[in-house]
């Protein structure tokens, strides 16, 4: 993906995320799952689950 289409697709990934309000996880959930299923790949898409977690623990260490 070039650079400006990653950023046109955060910007409307945070934009759809504030518009779902308190049910933004929801969102996120029903999101992440249709991405998932648009994959033939399932350890990628392992993988990939595993990565983002990792980013998070680390990201939360880093702001404590």
């Amino acid at each position: 993906m070039q650079a400006h289409d990653l950023d046109n697709t955060y910007r409307a990934l945070a934009q759809a995320v504030h518009s779902a309000g308190q049910q933004s996880e929801l969102f996120l959930a029903m999101l992440s799952l249709k991405l998932i299923a648009q994959s033939e790949d399932a350890a990628q898409m392992q993988q990939a689950i595993e990565s983002a977690l990792q980013d998070l623990h680390t990201h939360e260490k880093a702001s404590s």
